[in-house]
């Protein structure tokens, strides 16, 4: 008895893996019931990649116009242009007054400007000006041709009128130095008469202008400046007979100049 449960046990153990090999799919029987029993972890999703937040762009500096950089620093200006002169009279007898006509002459100089704040500036200067008259007297033409050195003082405004653009005003005095003089009267230089011009002039200017870029280290202006002498040009006097000592005779001109700065 004992012998034949022996062989039974045997024989059942023999036959299981050959069970266990018989199952669909060639796995073992028991495999599914372990891959049953296994814990699957939770796939984790991709963490999404934070969007990236746009740069705030800054605001970009405009670059301050050029006319305006360079009044600020100070500008040196070349001018060059021309004048229309003419003398005016003051005198004692309407009979002895003339009518002048304009001579055309012309200016030539240095310049420079600087910014006291937003919109003050002043300008000085030195500069060539050629003036002058003409005058009919006794059927004949007098001509006064007046060469002169002058430095201007001038005090002025500015505004932006644009980035192109900077217009201003100007006034303020002169001071001239006579250094060359002709006197023609019918085509005759006459010297006596020559000699008669004081060495010295001054008064007053009245400018209008404006500058404009050209370059960040350039610019150009244009200016129409109005002359208003106040010193008496000529001794009336000089022929020693005192009955003229009252009289006046004054520059004035209008002058056109364009100028280049840097």
């Amino acid at each position: 008895m004992t012998r034949t449960c022996s062989s039974v046990l045997l024989a059942l153990c023999l036959a299981m893996p050959a069970v266990a090999a018989a199952a669909p799919g060639g796995d073992p029987v028991a495999a599914p019931a372990a891959d049953a029993c296994a814990v699957r972890k939770p796939r984790r999703k991709p963490k999404a990649k934070p969007k990236s937040k746009p740069r705030a762009r800054r605001p970009s500096k405009r670059a301050a116009p050029t006319q305006q950089t360079l009044i600020n620093r100070g500008t040196v200006g070349v001018r060059l242009g021309a004048t229309f002169a003419w003398a005016s009279d003051d005198h004692r007898s309407e009979a002895t007054e003339a009518d002048y006509e304009t001579e055309l002459g012309g200016v030539a100089g240095v310049v420079y400007d600087k910014a006291l704040n937003q919109f003050l500036h002043y300008r000085v200067g030195a500069q060539y000006h050629g003036r002058g008259f003409a005058t009919e007297a006794g059927g004949k033409t007098t001509t006064a041709t007046l060469r002169y050195i002058e430095v201007p003082l001038e005090v002025g405004v500015h505004f932006q009128a644009s980035r192109t653009v900077t217009p201003y005003i100007n006034i303020g005095a002169y001071l001239g130095a006579l250094i060359d003089k002709e006197v023609r009267v019918g085509g005759d230089k006459k010297k006596e008469l020559e000699d008669r011009f004081s060495t010295f002039d001054y008064g007053m200017n009245v400018s209008v202008g404006a500058w404009f870029p050209m370059t960040r280290t350039l610019a150009s202006a244009v200016a129409l400046t109005y002359s208003h002498g106040f010193a008496d040009i000529v001794d009336h006097d000089a022929d020693g007979v005192n009955v003229h000592d009252e009289d006046q005779t004054f520059n004035r001109a209008f002058y056109i100049v364009g100028q280049v700065h840097f």
